[in-house]
């Protein structure tokens, strides 16, 4: 059985994700991590329990989990943005740091796909809390694949552009969602990661835009 583990699993990507991959081959089933389990995701010993009590050994983590709490320098609180940080990166380095070394132990040439932002390469005063963790996935996923180059772990980084996201609708409800990047799109190629080895695209941050 081809399982793999997506967290944020609730929202229109994560869904999307788990409904592509499980759709083309019976034998195949996802662990989804998302706010109405509870499993905390910021919680390192957790995270790592939940892992080693699995039955079947997941092929790839994606982490997909984040939210956006909007505004500026002067309306953001630090506690907003802790809580941003807190979910968006050290939650998603939780899950990678616990997946490597499961990888490692159980001798799986496992696959992590980080979903960042093109918010964390461009500016975003409105969001800029946001913005900075997503910067911060993108910075760490290169890094990750880089320090895990002879373990066999390939890690990729996707940056979409705004999507119809649920975040999105919440934050941007009167943005043209008709016309937009649509879920099933960028699922559609994260998929095609997860069943294909493509040369050259682990290790870099992936744009994706219409």
């Amino acid at each position: 059985m081809s399982n793999i583990i997506i967290s944020g699993s609730e929202g229109k990507l994560g869904s999307a994700i788990a409904k592509k991959w499980c759709m083309s081959d019976k034998s195949r089933n996802y662990y989804g991590l998302s706010k109405w389990n509870n499993l905390d995701i910021t919680n390192y010993e957790a995270v790592n329990s939940f892992l080693n009590d699995l039955g079947d050994l997941p092929v790839a983590l994606i982490n997909n989990a984040a939210i956006c709490i909007p505004g500026n320098i002067f309306e953001t609180s630090i506690e907003d943005v802790k809580e941003q940080f807190e979910v968006n990166f050290f939650a998603m380095v939780n899950l990678c740091k616990t997946y490597v070394d499961f990888c490692i132990l159980n001798d799986i040439p496992g696959k992590i796909i980080n979903i960042a932002s093109t918010a964390g390469t461009g500016v975003r005063p409105d969001r800029f809390a946001y913005a900075a963790s997503k910067a911060a996935v993108i910075s760490f996923s290169n890094s990750l694949s880089c320090g895990l180059k002879e373990s066999g772990i390939k890690v990729y980084c996707i940056s979409p552009e705004a999507f119809g996201s649920k975040m999105r609708f919440k934050i941007s409800p009167d943005d043209d969602f008709e016309n937009m990047l649509k879920a099933d799109e960028i699922a559609d190629f994260i998929v095609t990661i997860l069943e294909k080895d493509i040369p050259f695209l682990n290790g870099q941050n992936i744009t994706i835009r219409r």
